[in-house]
């Protein structure tokens, strides 16, 4: 469980860090890079991202090029929060 709460706090950092809440989205497949590559399709980074959409931190975006995610800026004190506490 620890390593699920460790891939939620980096997937919650990378967007944080690269400011993308409301307008500004980037792709999900950015996310999964910021992992090693023995872990970007692994089941617990994907399952993290699950996750988050469904406690609603992130938020889907359909565009063109396919699916991109920001985070939820009605959140954003919870996900500081998170990004401080965990790990």
């Amino acid at each position: 469980m620890a390593g699920l709460d460790l891939a939620k706090k980096a997937i919650l950092k990378y967007l944080a860090r690269h400011k993308c809440w409301n307008k500004k989205h980037t792709p999900i497949e950015n996310i999964r890079k910021g992992f090693p590559k023995h872990l970007r399709g692994s089941q617990e980074v994907n399952k993290a991202i699950q996750e988050l959409f469904a406690d609603g931190f992130i938020i889907r975006k359909s565009t063109g090029h396919g699916l991109d995610v920001y985070l939820n800026k009605g959140k954003k004190e919870e996900i500081e929060e998170i990004i401080d506490r965990v790990g």
